[in-house]
């Protein structure tokens, strides 16, 4: 009885400490939707966007884009934002959802959404640092050193595969994905 107690106070405290009083967490971009021009070759009416921004001491640092296809007509609700993106640009995207073969315009459209949302200003410039590790083997170790050292750490050795700042995934929906760095103040502080 006591430890539900416990319990139930610490949710409730938990859940307090999430919500914002002033709402900042809502201006937040998040989902967005691009309407696609009249476009030969695909009868995509929008685009789905999610855009996340990384922040690090009240400058944004890095965002992720993640483009894929939305739906015929245009888009539906008025919950997720909709914004306009350079109709060639956004032509182009729709139609390389097919094959994966146009990923410099995805960078292009990407760069157009994360100057719209977290990069106000500054330079926008691809991550090429990403790394993905699969091995089962290397994940264990990953994670036996980082909870040893109290921190995420790769331990010397552990090599992964290098990940391009803009790919194609067709792992379910076809997507581009693109990583970006930028150096702008966070506009959502």
């Amino acid at each position: 009885m006591k430890l539900n107690t416990i319990c139930a106070g610490l949710l409730v405290a938990a859940l307090a400490a999430c919500s914002s009083p002033s709402n900042d967490y809502d201006k937040r971009p998040s989902f967005i939707h691009v309407p696609v021009p009249p476009t030969q070759g695909t009868q995509l009416g929008y685009l789905s966007v999610n855009v996340t921004g990384w922040s690090q001491n009240g400058t944004t640092t890095r965002t992720d884009v993640r483009i894929s296809p939305g739906g015929k007509g245009k888009p539906k609700g008025s919950l997720t934002p909709v914004m306009t993106v350079d109709p060639q640009l956004t032509s182009r995207v729709a139609l390389s959802l097919r094959d994966g073969k146009d990923a410099n315009a995805a960078f292009a459209f990407a760069q157009q959404i994360a100057r719209a949302t977290y990069c106000p200003s500054g330079p926008i410039t691809e991550n090429t640092g990403i790394r993905k590790y699969s091995d089962p083997q290397d994940l264990q170790v990953i994670l036996a050193e980082s909870q040893r050292q109290g921190r995420d750490v790769i331990p010397a050795g552990i090599k992964g595969e290098t990940i391009p700042a803009t790919h194609f995934r067709t792992d379910g929906s076809p997507t581009w994905v693109v990583s970006m760095k930028c150096d702008a103040p966070y506009p959502y502080d």
